[in-house]
């Protein structure tokens, strides 16, 4: 963690503040200046030069400014450049030789020294990136958890009750998929003979073909082969108890400061909550996919598309809700049976609570 340095004083013979340590606490009041309209030399206690271009740098942030809201001003002048008025894109740098924060242009230093510095800066800003997110998101992780626990008990039954459909009624489950293979759209293709002509070979006619849409299938992922919405559930669990944390501030940085030293280790916690939120978001998907098929349209649907006239299909189901769910009772081949959803598995599970991203300004 970067400690802040202690409170800058004023050099009134080089008209900068002077910086013994490296400000980088000075970056977020660099980035409010910025959003707030203000411009990147409107920064007090900056240190405009001359500075040596062969002078090493740490940068605070970079910037891009827009030459029309420069207004009459020109170009931002460069510390390293006599100062001139150069550029419009740069960073905001501490020098230490010179103990002072200063602006440079992009292509302004010394080519190594610049290098040096956008590693340094790139590492910095993908740590911090981690340790804010891991800040805000650690304190959550007992939310996490026991939305999991809440989506794994609904998943758990939901593969279950997918499993004794396809069991129970076998033919429709098979006729279901060629429906998805052809689009979802439940319906059926009726022939159709043309009037003869008055002119032309007698007995002679054309046969067409209508479509009669019933309905869309909803929920079409509910019967592949992919739905484990519980699998996923369960790695993401692994994940968030090892990380598990209290619900406090001070415990998570209690937690990266004993636990994640390095920047490595760090960006390792900060990827396990990332695929953690993944894979809880992908079963999430898969419970809506089952709620979709498991739904009364659904089901009414499918029953209205097998007894149609046209359809050449033996089974029919009845969706019937009760105090505890929904039972669906179905008859296929002569065979009467029936499926119980309870609550658990019809409500939705509670939304992710962690950040989905590791965002920086």
């Amino acid at each position: 963690m970067v400690k802040r340095a202690e409170a800058p004083k004023l050099d009134s013979a080089k008209a900068a503040r002077v910086y013994k340590e490296f400000p980088g606490y000075e970056r977020s009041t660099f980035i409010d200046i910025m959003k707030a309209g203000g411009q990147p030399d409107d920064f007090p206690g900056l240190d405009f030069g001359p500075v040596l271009k062969t002078l090493p740098f740490r940068k605070i942030a970079d910037f891009h400014v827009s030459r029309e809201k420069r207004g009459d001003r020109g170009m931002i002048p460069c510390a390293m450049c006599g100062p001139k008025e150069k550029f419009l894109e740069g960073s905001f740098v501490w020098i230490e030789s010179r103990q002072s924060i200063a602006l440079i242009g992009h292509c302004c230093a010394d080519k190594e020294n610049q290098r040096r510095a956008e590693e340094e800066y790139l590492e910095r800003m993908e740590r911090t990136r981690a340790e804010d997110f891991l800040l805000t998101c650690l304190p959550l992780t007992k939310t996490a958890l026991a939305a999991i626990d809440q989506a794994l008990t609904a998943a758990v039954e939901a593969e279950r009750i997918k499993g004794a459909f396809s069991r129970k009624f076998p033919a429709a489950v098979q006729a279901l998929k060629a429906v998805i293979k052809s689009g979802g759209m439940l319906g059926h293709t009726e022939k159709t003979k043309d009037q003869f002509d008055e002119v032309g070979p007698r007995g002679l006619g054309r046969l067409n073909t209508r479509t009669v849409t019933i309905g869309h299938l909803f929920g079409a992922s509910a019967l592949g082969s992919g739905f484990h919405p519980a699998k996923d559930l369960r790695v993401a669990r692994s994940r968030i108890v090892a990380l598990l944390c209290e619900e406090s501030p001070e415990a998570a940085l209690e937690l990266i400061t004993s636990s994640y030293a390095s920047a490595d280790e760090l960006k390792k916690a900060a990827k396990l909550l990332l695929a953690a939120g993944k894979e809880y978001k992908h079963s999430l998907r898969l419970l809506q996919e089952f709620r979709a098929f498991f739904s009364e349209y659904n089901i009414v649907t499918i029953n209205e598309w097998a007894g149609h006239p046209l359809s050449d299909h033996r089974f029919s189901f009845e969706y019937r809700r009760h105090a505890n769910g929904v039972r669906i009772s179905g008859i296929e081949a002569g065979a009467f049976d029936t499926l119980h959803l309870e609550g658990s598995v019809l409500g939705a599970p509670p939304e992710w609570p962690l950040a989905p991203t590791m965002n920086a300004e």
